[in-house]
């Protein structure tokens, strides 16, 4: 599958939005990120060979959890831990497990903390490439 039918984009809606996207490297990895929202993308939005991973998105705050998360949500629910002062994803790609900051950069000292600190097995799911 390519990166605009997992975005639910047009290739042209994609190729539009792709000079919006700043490329990096981690550890002999390019990737690309998305710093800014555009359009129907989250900020944060991270296409690493092959994957997408999501930014966050812009949902509203919620008082009680018992009315709010099935108001807001349909579908699975992923739950951010804040690490060192700012929101992280922690995803397995590959078998390599990477933190990503609220606009799509890996950091390199979260990536290392999650991996020697986290126990990671409950968290099983791998991004398909």
């Amino acid at each position: 599958m390519s990166y605009h039918e997992t975005l639910s984009l047009s290739r042209e809606e994609f190729e539009e939005l792709l000079d919006h996207f700043e490329e990096r490297t981690y550890d002999g990895r390019t990737y690309r990120h998305l710093p800014d929202y555009r359009r129907s993308l989250e900020r944060g939005t991270a296409l690493v060979g092959g994957a997408v991973v999501r930014g966050f998105p812009k949902i509203p705050r919620t008082l009680v959890l018992e009315t709010g998360v099935p108001r807001q949500f349909d579908e699975t629910v992923y739950v951010e831990e804040k690490l060192d002062g700012y929101n992280v994803r922690v995803v397995r790609l590959d078998g390599d497990v990477l933190a990503f900051t609220r606009s799509g950069i890996v950091c390199p000292f979260t990536t290392a903390k999650a991996q020697s600190l986290l126990d990671l097995d409950p968290f099983s799911t791998t991004i398909p490439t």
